[in-house]
């Protein structure tokens, strides 16, 4: 049996990845058996609800196979992170992946050189909307040249679902990115290599569904990611099949452009809109 455990189970992610594995039993072979939290009660009532044991504190951790770090503060993430990476087991990081560029890398840096499986993701980049979308881009449309995108939130916290929807759509290659707009309305414009153009609202007015349009010169496809049922299994599956071959889901190189582009949006916005690079070349 894979043991996983939980680290930081202050998110309703916890509940949600928890079911999948103990409750629904949806893969065969794997349970979660442990969770830490630095709040004891929230830690207690996640053990009791899904037969998990709680520990005292991460070093009593030891009886897993593999790691998912689900804290809501990304500043926190390669420090949960680093004890379970240095003993090379297989590990998913909740989004936002991390406080900084330089701790992504450092993230994936020490992942690689322990040989430890690793992806971080929002779970939406998963939703069976984007998996249709894909398939009428592949048969039906040309090259990409306009993405709109809209999400709901903060524009760190919860930026990175709109991101990753996009990366997944149309992989990597952002390398200038402008934020018009404020704290609580980030309105994006980024370009690609390729010419092609993004423009994004992530925005905690409103409560913007998570809408997604891809247009080619002819034609174009809109699209709601909506059910979160499907996008959370679905990540599971992949966090699963990374642990059974060791190969991520997708390649790393993706989140960490990322956050290399949401930090350089706020970034934009700090520096009252101005047109901000994004590195593009990551050595992990």
């Amino acid at each position: 049996m894979v043991r996983i455990g939980l680290v930081d189970v202050t998110t309703s992610h916890a509940d949600a990845f928890a079911k999948v594995f103990n409750i629904e039993k949806r893969h065969e072979g794997f349970q979660v058996t442990a969770c830490w939290d630095k709040d004891p009660i929230r830690s207690e009532a996640v053990a009791k609800a899904y037969g998990i044991e709680m520990v005292a504190t991460l070093e009593e951790m030891k009886d897993v196979d593999a790691v998912m770090v689900l804290s809501r503060n990304q500043d926190l993430h390669l420090e949960y992170a680093t004890p379970f990476l240095k003993r090379g087991l297989p590990m998913f990081v909740d989004k936002t992946t991390a406080g900084s560029l330089q701790q992504a890398v450092a993230l994936y840096k020490l992942a690689k050189r322990k040989k430890a499986p690793i992806f971080s993701a929002s779970a939406v980049r998963f939703g069976k909307e984007i998996e249709e979308a894909k398939e009428i881009m592949k048969q039906k449309m040309g090259p990409i040249r306009l993405i709109t995108a809209s999400g709901p939130g903060d524009l760190i916290f919860y930026g990175q679902h709109v991101f990753d929807t996009i990366a997944e759509l149309v992989g990597r290659g952002a390398r200038t990115i402008q934020n018009i707009g404020d704290e609580k309305l980030n309105v994006l414009k980024i370009t690609y290599e390729n010419g092609m153009v993004v423009v994004a609202t992530i925005s905690d007015v409103g409560k913007l569904p998570f809408r997604f349009t891809v247009a080619d010169e002819k034609t174009n496809h809109t699209f709601v990611v909506a059910d979160h049922g499907y996008y959370y299994a679905k990540m599971m599956t992949a966090f699963v099949n990374m642990v059974k071959t060791g190969i991520p889901p997708f390649d790393p190189l993706e989140t960490v452009e990322i956050i290399d582009t949401m930090f350089q949006a706020k970034a934009s916005r700090e520096k009252k809109g101005r047109v901000m690079k994004i590195k593009g070349t990551y050595k992990i």
